[in-house]
């Protein structure tokens, strides 16, 4: 039976924003909130547990860090607890379990928790989800780069029938969820297991939801494969982490509008 990775962090309540973003920046897929100054974090099984609790319990902010192997089914069974549908932007989450009728407004996505990042949980997922339709607007083709569970593409898709999406993400596993999730929501686009080199042609939007280094190397890809006028949404940036993006992405792009959510910030470039 499969086995996941559970890690209990006790942190200062004050800081629990810069507590999570620790837990994200190693790959969590999931996070519970117990208390104000307490939350579980869930890990696929391959991760470096060792070099996880190592980084977390050298951060002034936390208190404690421990970590438990725990089974599929029990892992599963306490999402279902505590993930519940909810809106962003929008678009209304809601995991496969809660089959009440959506109310009328909101553009329904299917969304469970597994093993790729992206349940719309996460503030990075989130002002994505919430930039993405104004950016949709008379785009032709846009790239999902570092797509995940897909919730983005699956997202354009439904806000943006017309624009063709191409999924991408180097992680074989995500790339069988990201279908997965797709034929879910009855969408299809092409998903693409590789590099952002691994496209071709040019995209008048790329979504990048990514942390800091890789972003900053994707730069002279993004400037070679796009033309005057495309959009980009960098999104995966810690606050005190904007000086670098920017260096890297601009003059060549022009920054359009930059978003804050916690301590993260999304950042929209057009290309001059």
């Amino acid at each position: 039976m499969d086995e996941w990775v559970q890690v209990n962090l006790r942190f200062l309540p004050a800081h629990k924003e810069t507590a999570w973003a620790l837990l994200y920046q190693f790959d969590c897929i999931g996070i519970e909130e117990i208390e104000p100054d307490q939350c579980r974090a869930y890990f696929p099984p391959q991760i470096d547990t060792l070099r996880v609790l190592a980084c977390l319990r050298r951060s002034p902010v936390v208190s404690e860090a421990q970590a438990a192997q725990i089974q599929s089914k029990d892992w599963q069974r306490q999402w279902m607890d505590s993930y519940h549908s909810f809106q962003v932007g929008p678009f209304l989450i809601r995991p496969s379990w809660e089959v009440s009728e959506p109310p009328p407004g909101p553009i329904e996505i299917a969304m469970d928790p597994k093993g790729a990042f992206g349940t719309g949980t996460h503030a990075t997922t989130q002002l994505c989800l919430k930039s993405l339709p104004k950016l949709l607007v008379g785009k032709r083709c846009g790239i999902d780069l570092g797509c995940g569970s897909g919730i983005l593409s699956i997202a354009a898709r439904q806000f943006s029938p017309d624009t063709r999406v191409v999924a991408v993400d180097n992680d074989f596993q995500a790339c069988l969820e990201c279908l997965e999730n797709a034929q879910i929501n009855r969408v299809c686009f092409p998903i693409v297991c590789g590099t952002f080199a691994s496209t071709r042609g040019f995209a008048d939007l790329i979504v990048s939801n990514l942390e800091l280094n890789a972003l900053v190397s994707l730069a002279p890809e993004f400037r070679a494969r796009t033309t005057p006028g495309a959009i980009l949404l960098l999104s995966g940036i810690l606050q005190g982490q904007e000086n670098d993006l920017r260096q890297a992405y601009e003059p060549a792009f022009s920054l359009q509008e930059f978003l804050l959510q916690d301590e993260w910030l999304a950042f929209v470039y057009q290309r001059r």
